[in-house]
């Protein structure tokens, strides 16, 4: 008869470093997961992923303020804020508002270039 390697031991043992049923989460990025809502269904569902609705607000409408100088200042302040969020909480949505903040400076520069390079041209 030939012994199956793959089975488990006869004896099993959980590692001490584990704790079951306690409040520590056994796996480094689990500390905020709650466990019914990864078995709460059939099968293993993953739990819904955090997101910064701040950062993607920011994203989407800097975008389009390009065409509108004034809003820029407004997606400016927001990116900002959401980049700031997203500092204090491990970086979710970090990219997001970097992007946001990135995209709003570069309208505000080249609206003010427009700005200056226009009146110059028209006072001389």
């Amino acid at each position: 008869m030939m012994e199956d390697r793959f089975a488990a031991p006869a004896t099993m043992t959980a590692p001490s470093s584990a704790t079951f049923g306690s409040r520590s989460a056994p796996f480094p990025g689990t500390e905020g997961l709650d466990p019914t809502m990864v078995v709460r269904g059939p099968g293993y569902t993953a739990p819904p992923s955090p997101t910064n609705p701040l950062a993607q607000v920011a994203l989407w409408v800097s975008v389009p303020s390009l065409l509108v100088p004034p809003l820029l200042i407004v997606t400016a302040v927001l990116g900002v804020i959401a980049w700031i969020l997203a500092s204090r909480r491990q970086n979710v949505g970090g990219q997001a508002a970097r992007g946001a903040t990135a995209i709003s400076a570069t309208g505000i520069l080249l609206w003010v270039s427009l700005y200056v390079l226009f009146t110059g041209l028209i006072l001389s």
